[in-house]
């Protein structure tokens, strides 16, 4: 694809090389493409490792009660 740069210049109202300004552009956004890939990744993963630990701990949780209750139940009896 060729850029005229008389007519980008005319049409943009900016002077320069355009293809250092489309290669600027390109790079701005797969940079931010890939830091948003990041921090999509990022996320997934705590979200694993939160749910894992909110799960660890209503477990622990039922098995102190359940524990409890039994030793309750064989102090009565």
């Amino acid at each position: 694809m060729a850029i005229d740069p008389k007519m980008y210049e005319k049409y943009s109202g900016r002077s320069g090389d355009p293809y250092k300004r489309l290669g600027e552009a390109l790079a701005k956004s797969s940079a931010k493409k890939q830091q948003v890939r990041a921090q999509a990744d990022k996320s997934f993963s705590e979200r694993i490792a939160i749910g894992h630990f909110k799960a660890n701990w209503m477990l622990s949780i039922i098995g102190s009660i359940i524990v409890l209750i039994v030793v309750i139940v064989s102090l009565f009896r």
